[in-house]
């Protein structure tokens, strides 16, 4: 995916709605409109892996709702972001509404591209720790990665995976086994 800054000045959140739907993401951060092109196959497989393990452990416990994208999480002020994965759990239900998520989901979760890699790991990571989203996930596809960050004191800190699983602080027994995750994403390619 290629995200660029498609306009010089700032718009309103407003002004964002009126943008065709034309297959591409859009995404508004502090009045700066950016935009995707489509995610590769690989993108596509790690996300659907990652979606159905959330979906376990989330909506059928009766935790909550999981949403991939595109699916759009509206924050306060001039933002509004489709994240990979949106995680609601039961205690902010109040957020989602039929259009997308209208304040401060439990989790969200990026899937790392060569070319998205500095604007999710600094623009949206910044924005995500000023909503206070509890907890960050990054997917490094390139080295096959997962990074878990958790919220502390208004900045992201990564939890420690030396055994090769990572784990939610926020979704209990989410456990997911980084090799086994992409091995079977590349098994579907």
């Amino acid at each position: 995916m290629t995200a660029t800054a498609t306009l010089p000045i700032r718009i309103t959140y407003e002004d964002f709605q009126t943008f065709p739907d034309d297959g591409r993401r859009y995404e508004l951060i502090d009045g700066e409109v950016f935009v995707f092109a489509s995610p590769t196959l690989l993108h596509q497989m790690l996300l659907l892996e990652l979606a159905t393990l959330f979906r376990n452990a989330v909506t059928l416990k009766n935790l909550g709702l999981v949403m991939v994208a595109p699916f759009e999480v509206k924050f306060l002020g001039e933002n509004a972001v489709q994240p990979d994965i949106v995680v609601v759990l039961r205690d902010r239900a109040g957020v989602l509404t039929q259009s997308g998520v209208r304040g401060t989901p439990s989790v969200l979760l990026e899937i790392l591209s060569p070319s998205t890699r500095t604007y999710d790991l600094t623009t949206k990571a910044r924005l995500y720790a000023e909503q206070s989203v509890p907890e960050y996930w990054i997917v490094d596809a390139l080295a096959e990665t997962i990074t878990v960050h958790e919220l502390r004191d208004g900045r992201y800190v990564a939890l420690a995976n030396d055994d090769g699983m990572v784990r939610s602080l926020v979704i209990p027994d989410l456990v997911v086994d980084v090799r086994a995750l992409f091995a079977a994403a590349r098994t579907s390619l």
